[in-house]
């Protein structure tokens, strides 16, 4: 089981990560006049981006693997499994990122650039520990589920219905995959210009992740992995983030999470 303990100080440790893969892309983007030429940085972060969030992201994965092996409390029989790390982020997906990240800049809108750059950066540089989370147990003999588990003063609506629906199974997911209509514009056209009608007029983009393994810009949530009724970190109330969700509450809940 997962101490509330082990769960914040796991938290803290892919804070600080994202801080410093922060830092890092802060002083590569101190080079550059940010309200002279959008079409150079961009062109300049496709190069710089992509090894920035590897190299995080291969830290991201030891933390999450470490944690993985650490909570693991099964068999004697099943002792020698051991967490693997998930796949590196996708060179497309960071460059889509960068992409998206620069469009203001086109607009002049330098704050928005900077959020949006920050943002994909602590997503990006996450989503490697928390694929070998779900990979390791999908792949773990034991069966065992992942949860995620709200940290911070405040979460978001989608992540509290998510929090509230308990552990998920990789095999049980394959309904929840996203597929389907949808667009692969981004709001912003190759050389970062804004389009008209937004992100395919109206249309929202799809993908086909399982919906409990999607996370947004800035999430701060833990995924826990959850092999019986006491691996829930102490604290972890499924029935107050249900009774969030139905209220339509999240952001600036109240609820304790150790």
């Amino acid at each position: 089981m997962a101490t509330a303990s082990q769960v914040a100080e796991f938290r803290q440790a892919n804070q600080d990560l994202t801080l410093l893969a922060q830092s890092q892309l802060r002083d590569f983007l101190s080079s550059f006049r940010l309200d002279g030429d959008p079409a150079r940085v961009r062109n300049a972060l496709l190069q710089f981006f992509p090894e920035l969030v590897t190299s995080y992201g291969d830290v991201s994965a030891l933390l999450a693997t470490d944690f993985y092996d650490m909570v693991r409390d099964v068999p004697p029989s099943a002792a020698s499994f051991r967490a693997a790390f998930a796949a590196p982020v996708d060179v497309a997906a960071t460059e889509g990122a960068v992409r998206w990240a620069v469009g203001p800049l086109f607009d002049l809108d330098e704050p928005l650039f900077v959020s949006h750059i920050l943002g994909a950066t602590q997503r990006l540089v996450s989503e490697r520990g928390r694929g070998s989370i779900f990979e390791s147990a999908a792949g773990d003999p034991i069966r065992t589920g992942v949860a995620r588990v709200p940290q911070g003063l405040s979460t978001c609506r989608f992540c509290i219905m998510l929090a509230s629906r308990g552990a998920v199974y990789r095999s049980e997911v394959s309904a929840e995959l996203v597929v389907g209509r949808g667009s692969n514009r981004t709001g912003y056209d190759a050389n970062g210009k804004r389009l008209i009608g937004g992100i395919g007029g109206g249309v929202k983009a799809r993908g086909t992740k399982p919906l409990a393994e999607q996370f947004h810009d800035n999430c701060d949530c833990t995924t826990v992995t959850i092999r019986s009724d006491r691996d829930w970190p102490e604290g972890h109330d499924l029935e107050a983030f249900r009774d969030l969700y139905k209220k339509g509450s999240g952001v600036g809940r109240d609820i304790p999470t150790d």
